[in-house]
């Protein structure tokens, strides 16, 4: 005798069986995302897709993106127009091997949404990513000019205008973050760099002092202080600073750096100083070394 299976037990089956022939997200899921159940994604999808969105976002903040991506992807397939879910996967896709797609989704929330700071805040960081620093420019340049700019866009925005040879515009919108946090310390480690590229050296480390002063963060404000004594030429005196940190693993890195550094024009040294990438122009002259 051949058991009939209730309408409740079949259907979620066959919702399966169909989400796993097509390429489009899974509405409902037989798959956990690290400590959170298959059957806890499925009932937050049911109820609050934006749930799931801010729960991806907490697997974002720990740097877990596979599973990040998991979570916005079933939001999407439960609310298409949910535009939270859009932008956090444009931002998580736009920083590995599917930028493309991320930049596209970003930018179709830009175009959709000129107002919406926090997708342009994505689609800058996107094209920083690529080192195309004049698209990300061009993209921030609007909402840093305007009154609506928080200190996370003027800090962006600032930026990117020293990388592009503007200092003077870079200081501009520095000081307008200063005046929202003042005493922040990545935005005045960045004007300190920003000062020390244009060879004012005083000035930079006048701007660092409070820093080097505060214990807590004195580590990182040390580093800067380093990273300003090898563009002004004096390698062995940055090696010291970075020493007496006291961290010898790092030292060691930064030591590396530091001669890396003083092989860079200006600008090839403002992108490795205030965005922490090697430039894509560096990268192509060491290979064309090894292949000599």
């Amino acid at each position: 005798m051949i058991k009939i299976l209730s309408i409740r037990i079949i259907l979620p089956f066959a919702l399966f069986v169909l989400a796993a022939c097509t390429n489009q997200p899974e509405r409902w899921t037989n798959k956990g995302s690290g400590p959170l159940s298959a059957g806890a994604r499925n009932e937050i999808a049911r109820n609050s897709p934006e749930g799931l969105v801010r729960i991806g976002e907490g697997f974002e903040r720990s740097g877990n993106y596979a599973n990040a991506l998991n979570l916005y992807d079933q939001a999407l397939a439960n609310d298409p127009t949910l535009i939270a879910a859009k932008l956090a996967k444009g931002r998580v896709l736009s920083r590995g091997s599917r930028r493309p797609e991320g930049i596209a989704i970003l930018n179709q929330l830009v175009s959709e949404a000129p107002d919406n700071r926090e997708a342009v805040i994505a689609l800058t960081q996107a094209y920083s990513f690529t080192q195309d620093y004049t698209k990300a420019y061009s993209t921030i340049e609007p909402l840093a000019h305007s009154g609506e700019a928080d200190q996370t866009a003027l800090n962006l925005a600032g930026t990117l205008a020293q990388v592009l040879g503007n200092p003077v515009e870079a200081n501009l919108f520095y000081d307008r973050a200063l005046q929202i946090n003042p005493g922040n310390s990545d935005i005045l480690g960045k004007l300190a760099i920003s000062f020390a590229l244009e060879n004012e050296y005083e000035s930079a480390i006048a701007v660092l002092q409070p820093l080097l002063n505060n214990s807590r963060g004195s580590q990182s404000a040390a580093k800067t202080l380093a990273h300003i004594y090898a563009l002004s030429g004096q390698i062995e005196a940055a090696n010291a600073i970075i020493r007496s940190a006291g961290d010898p693993t790092e030292a060691k890195k930064q030591e590396k750096f530091h001669t890396l550094l003083s092989n860079m024009n200006r600008n090839e040294q403002a992108i490795a100083l205030l965005f922490n990438v090697v430039p894509i122009s560096v990268l192509e002259r060491e290979n064309e070394n090894i292949d000599e």
